[in-house]
């Protein structure tokens, strides 16, 4: 019998994945980057993040020439030896000190004042690939008494910063020629945390609870681009303290982070190391070595975001981005607040829950566009449950829903509408405070 030919389509980037598939479609968009500027290194590539990311944290360091061989150096079987003696060989950019990876910063620092230490670290090491990952600090760079707040200062806000700060640094990277591996955020587990050194910030309000969201945004970003992601958050899940120091922010490491045995795969840091070089391996045999994709099925998306056939939620976490621009416009105002007006298109998203379900659904908007969310028990705006800025949280009974992203505007225009990112998972366990709401009881 004769095998059915591989999928030939984009792929959804599944939430319950470590990696991102890289499927020969995915192949074909990195190519068609590295098309863009064939002058770049093959084997170099360039570090843009926060201290996890940092030289001195140990994220990569340890397949340096430079990095000593600890006893209990075991790469497990792990087969990267051609990748990692490739990028050994012109440049070893495992060894760089990044001037776009600096501890305590957020995404706002490679593309600051025009680009300007993005463009400088690209020229010192001309890449072909760049890991990417910001998120720590991002979730946390704000008033801890502001929480759930679209304004300045809550993690909505900061949400959306990171979001448009992301996607500007993923375009500048695709248009320079060079390929971004997306990390994203890893875990934070602080046990308490204070703002200034008066207020003990509740439990509730502690950034843990919102790293599914920026998850979701950086994951929904390179499924939009069908680049390489690596869902750092997930691959530490079932490890003690998620592979975390006593301060429950930064990796611990064993061995120089190189020991890929089950006791060293205990430590965050090795446990990065060890995924982190797999994708980059898979990047750098397809794009540059012409290996066959290794991943020869797709995730489908299903829906085109109409009103007769929505994007379907398959399962969650859940993230994807699309644009209104140029979509039906056939909700202008909801019943849950008939004052605000939606004249602009809107799209539609379906999502089946088996049982009572906690859930947070988020809409990240592009500069200059203004969309809004809406959970409805039916696709009829008379049907509206709830509704937000940027964001809803709700407790879901059995049944259907259905959300729609509608673009804001009074005057029946196309304007306000554009490029969004949508996303919802379920909420944390131990986060009582997150769909408190009940919904559809």
């Amino acid at each position: 019998m004769c095998k059915a030919a591989p999928s030939y389509e984009p792929t959804r980037y599944p939430g319950n994945a470590i990696l991102s598939p890289i499927t020969p479609y995915v192949v074909d968009k990195m190519k068609a980057i590295r098309n863009k500027n064939k002058s770049r290194n093959d084997n170099s590539f360039m570090k843009l993040g926060d201290s996890h990311m940092y030289e001195g944290s140990s994220f990569m360091y340890c397949f340096s020439n430079k990095s000593p061989k600890h006893t209990g150096y075991d790469l497990a079987g792990i087969p990267v030896t051609d990748a990692v003696s490739a990028f050994q060989s012109s440049f070893d950019a495992f060894a760089r000190v990044s001037v776009t990876t600096v501890l305590g910063k957020t995404a706002n620092l490679p593309i600051a004042n025009g680009n300007s230490l993005l463009n400088q670290e690209i020229s010192a090491t001309n890449p072909r690939f760049a890991f990417y990952g910001f998120g720590t600090n991002d979730m946390g760079w704000f008033d801890y008494r502001k929480f759930k707040t679209n304004n300045q200062g809550g993690y909505f806000y900061a949400m959306q910063l990171y979001y448009r700060n992301v996607l500007a640094a993923i375009d500048a990277l695709i248009a320079a020629g060079i390929i971004p591996i997306v990390i994203g955020t890893g875990w934070r587990n602080e046990k308490a945390k204070y703002y200034g050194t008066q207020t003990q910030v509740a439990d509730k309000d502690l950034p843990k609870h919102f790293v599914t969201s920026f998850n979701a945004v950086s994951r929904g970003i390179a499924e939009y681009y069908q680049i390489p992601y690596y869902n750092l958050q997930l691959s530490h899940d079932k490890i003690e303290n998620f592979g975390l120091s006593t301060d429950g922010i930064h990796h611990k490491t064993i061995h120089n982070g190189c020991d890929f045995t089950t006791n060293g795969l205990t430590a965050g840091a090795n446990r990065r190391n060890r995924y982190a070089i797999e994708q980059l391996q898979n990047a750098w045999r397809t794009t540059v070595k012409s290996s066959p994709a290794p991943a020869t099925q797709t995730h489908p998306f299903q829906g085109n975001g109409s009103h007769a056939n929505p994007y379907i939620i398959p399962d969650l976490p859940y993230t994807h981005m699309a644009s209104t621009a140029n979509a039906e416009t056939k909700f202008d105002t909801y019943s849950c607040n008939t004052s605000v007006k939606e004249f602009g298109p809107e799209k539609l998203y379906k999502l089946t829950v088996s049982k009572q379900t906690r859930i947070r659904a988020f809409a990240m908007s592009a500069s200059g566009v203004d969309v809004d969310i809406h959970l409805l028990s039916a696709p009829n705006a008379n049907a509206c449950l709830a509704r937000g800025d940027k964001w809803i949280e709700a407790k879901l009974s059995a049944g259907t829903y259905y959300f729609a992203i509608d673009t804001y505007n009074e005057n029946r225009t196309n304007s306000n509408a554009g490029t969004y990112l949508f996303g919802i998972h379920t909420c944390d366990p131990d986060d009582a405070d997150c769909g408190s709401r009940n919904i559809g009881e």
